[in-house]
């Protein structure tokens, strides 16, 4: 029972890198996510905060889903995301795939994006929502912040 549900409650809090997915340039996407879970107290205060403000309108269903998703989307952002690497700049990386298709030798990286609130929100919810769905469900995974079974996932 406890190696399917101990955690190590300082990656909960600290993070955990995430790889996702590999650039065209070669470098590797990686996100330091803390957990969706109410070890991480900023996480549980930004979901209080949503449910004093909007709990009314949510529980007389005024809140659409969308606006509910946003809501969460953004606490997210705030109390769960910490951090990223190579998340690549949208616009340099069309004109990355497009010089390679004229040099198929070009040697260079792409543009990086730098990580902030109003940029991870953008990321998620109008460039790459599926990267978010993606995100959150390890936030919300016990194996993510268990050593062990993250241990064994960088062996394979």
């Amino acid at each position: 029972m406890y190696d399917l549900f101990e955690t190590n409650k300082e990656k909960e809090v600290k993070g955990v890198w995430i790889k996702k997915g590999v650039n065209p340039d070669g470098t590797i996407p990686e996100f330091l996510v803390a957990t969706k879970y109410k070890t991480n107290k900023a996480y549980t205060k930004e979901v209080e905060q949503i449910s004093i403000k909007f709990g009314d309108r949510i529980r007389s269903k005024r809140l659409s889903e969308e606006e509910a998703q946003e809501l969460y989307l953004k606490a997210f952002c705030k109390a769960c995301l910490l951090d990223w690497k190579n998340v690549p700049d949208k616009e340099d990386l069309k004109a990355y795939k497009a010089e390679k298709e004229t040099n198929p030798k070009l040697d260079r990286e792409i543009k990086k994006l730098p990580f902030n609130f109003e940029n991870a929100v953008n990321l998620f919810m109008n460039d790459l929502p599926r990267l978010y769905d993606s995100i959150d469900f390890d936030a919300a995974a016990i194996s993510t912040f268990q050593d062990e079974a993250r241990e064994e996932n960088a062996k394979n």
